[in-house]
């Protein structure tokens, strides 16, 4: 159940973050050509495209999550010893679970500040809330997915560079 939810939560991210990034690139190609080829950008593409490229780096930290490639303290790789494994293999999933439900929280209460004040972005005047909303999904998401890796340890992926 755990390993499908994964399996289905990666395809999900991965899918819209990659439309999110099409969509970035696109809105940059078309005000490039706008402006080189018409003489006249395209009204709010620039900021369309720096919305859709945060939207796919916040869901990007999932899918770095999912491959082992977030950063991490490689220097103290060392100082717990190995016999101590099975228990990191838990623990160490579980404290980065806590700091991306904390994440969250805060992230959260961010977003409803900017829809309390009703605050909208610079050029296009759309709720800042709308974009800023995917911060605390990405930190919740990833804060599941590192409480599942707590629970259920071989499901969590190896670091980068390990075998």
């Amino acid at each position: 159940m755990s390993k499908l939810f994964l399996q289905r939560l990666l395809k999900i991210e991965g899918t819209v973050a990659a439309f999110a990034f099409v969509l970035a690139a696109g809105a940059v190609l078309a005000d490039v050509i706008g402006r080189e080829v018409f003489h006249q950008g395209i009204w709010g593409s620039a900021k369309t495209a720096v919305f859709c490229a945060v939207a796919a780096g916040f869901l990007g930290i999932g899918l770095a999550t999912h491959e082992g490639m977030h950063l991490r303290p490689q220097f103290a790789d060392d100082w717990i010893p190995e016999r101590f494994e099975p228990v990191m293999c838990r623990l160490a999933p579980l404290i980065t679970a806590a700091l991306f439900f904390t994440a969250a929280y805060y992230a959260a209460l961010y977003v409803y500040e900017t829809y309390e004040y009703d605050q909208a972005a610079p050029v296009l005047g759309w709720p800042l809330w709308r974009v800023q909303i995917i911060m605390p999904y990405a930190f919740a998401s990833n804060g599941i997915r590192n409480l599942i890796y707590a629970i259920h340890p071989d499901l969590a992926p190896k670091p980068a560079g390990f075998v």
